[in-house]
């Protein structure tokens, strides 16, 4: 069973999980019909707008545009600069967050 709520699992269950913490459920994934990898994420204007990353990894909290121009942001964790994404997750190179891989 993956994580639920804070930067968790939306790809393999219900995109429930991403709002066990009262926010608002939002999964940033790669496909909306057969996604691939996913994580649960919220919008944000500023990092201060995130949760608090998970206790594994040295990703760090982030709060960024995901599509160059896009003034929406969504808080993510980063694992640019070699920073390793938290136990379970994998680090998607081309935007370099850590997301959840389909099993």
């Amino acid at each position: 069973m993956h994580a639920r709520g804070v930067y968790a699992d939306c790809v393999q269950g219900e995109l429930g999980g991403c709002g066990a913490d009262g926010q608002p459920a939002l999964c940033l994934a790669d496909n909306i019909e057969n996604p691939s990898i996913g994580v649960c994420s919220r919008r944000c204007d500023d990092v201060c707008d995130c949760w608090a990353g998970p206790a594994t990894g040295t990703a760090e909290v982030a709060c960024t545009a995901l599509v160059a121009g896009d003034p929406k942001k969504s808080c993510v964790l980063d694992c640019s600069a070699g920073q390793t994404c938290p136990d379970g997750m994998a680090c998607l190179e081309t935007l370099q967050i850590c997301v959840w891989p389909k099993e």
